[in-house]
């Protein structure tokens, strides 16, 4: 993968966040900052891949890090999380993975479409993994400081 190529993958990432988020509705803003975690997201996604990480791992580490930019610009502009996660996740949902299964599986090879089904799966625990584990960092932080702040009055 050269720079280049990196490059126009976070753009395409990037364009595809801000149509996601445009068709919900989403604030200019709320669209702008969720297409930058999006594409943050998926430069970790590329990284992993480039540097022969596991696709799965490299998907848990990119939805991890756009759930935790999301929960933190939920607290800074007092906006729900997923107003920044659903569009910022969109470009690692594996749909091009499940798409290949069925096609696999239509043609009757089924064991290239076990491999491919696999892979989906193994991406999409992966990215509700990321996403379960950053917001209950962040609750369990958020419940901390509101704790914090109680026993100070």
């Amino acid at each position: 993968m050269t720079v280049t190529k990196i490059a126009l993958e976070i753009l395409w990432a990037f364009g595809a966040s801000a149509c996601c988020a445009f068709y919900f509705n989403a604030e200019k803003r709320d669209a702008l900052i969720a297409s930058i975690l999006a594409g943050v997201g998926w430069f970790l996604f590329c990284v992993f891949k480039l540097y022969g990480g596991h696709e799965s791992f490299g998907c848990f580490c990119a939805s991890f890090a756009v759930a935790s930019g999301a929960e933190v610009f939920a607290v800074i502009l007092k906006r729900p999380a997923t107003v920044y996660l659903v569009p910022g996740i969109i470009p690692l949902v594996p749909g091009g993975g499940v798409f290949l299964m069925m096609r696999s599986a239509v043609q009757g090879d089924f064991s290239t479409s076990l491999s491919y089904g696999y892979g989906a799966l193994g991406a999409a625990v992966a990215i509700a993994l990321g996403i379960a584990i950053a917001s209950s960092v962040a609750g369990t932080v958020r419940s901390a400081i509101a704790k914090r702040r109680s026993i100070k009055r």
